[in-house]
């Protein structure tokens, strides 16, 4: 029965961290660290982006110490106080992405500014 009981559980937490709603998440909704990047848009989704970002030089990791990412894709959830509307891929962008470490989805864009196309950015 415990095990019927977990995998009830477990049923349910993958479901809500899939939304296929398409809905965008409330603003709200953005009580978790902020962080700022710049990067490149390399994938335009319905309600996400994906970025190629430079180095952030500190960053929370998923066990709580503080420590620098390398530039690497992530792929950010939409809110409604960041449009990701008119973005596309090869776009160089600055954002600002709060870290949900208990709520899925984990990386949400709570600003975004597209840059003059010749920005120089740090990426391999």
């Amino acid at each position: 029965m415990m095990i019927f009981v977990r995998a009830c559980v477990l049923v349910v937490l993958l479901v809500g961290a899939c939304r296929s709603d398409g809905a965008e998440l409330p603003s709200a909704d953005l009580a978790a660290e902020r962080f700022s990047a710049r990067g490149r848009v390399t994938g335009v989704h319905a309600k996400a982006l994906e970025i190629h970002h430079e180095r952030i030089a500190s960053m929370r990791t998923f066990d709580g110490k503080l420590e620098a990412m390398e530039p690497m894709t992530m792929v950010f959830s939409a809110t409604t106080s960041a449009s990701i509307a008119g973005l596309s891929v090869g776009d160089p962008v600055r954002f600002d992405f709060t870290v949900h470490y208990k709520n899925p989805p984990t990386l949400r864009l709570i600003a975004i500014e597209k840059l003059p196309a010749d920005t120089p950015l740090a990426l391999p």
